[in-house]
């Protein structure tokens, strides 16, 4: 489980310092048109973590790759208590 968090964390961190509008960031930001999910339990999405840990400024707290790698500690410990 904690190689799998590191492995999101550090994937999060590329996709927040790409530079061009790639289909990755894209992706990551993309929201429905209408804003509305789904009735009942809200599936969880990729970036729901990262924002739990991070905030809605993730992205632009990534482009410092350092600030980044000390944070990624604190987003395992998370995921492992489940919270």
């Amino acid at each position: 489980m904690q190689y799998i968090g590191k492995q999101k964390w550090k994937w999060a961190g590329h996709v927040a310092r790409l530079q061009d509008n790639r289909w990755t960031l894209r992706v990551t930001e993309w929201q429905l048109r209408n804003g509305k999910r789904p009735r009942g339990r809200q599936a969880r999405r990729w970036r729901d973590d990262i924002v739990r840990t991070m905030g809605n400024t993730w992205t632009r707290e990534a482009k410092d790759r350092e600030e980044w790698r000390r944070g990624a500690e604190g987003f395992i410990l998370q995921r492992m208590d489940g919270a």
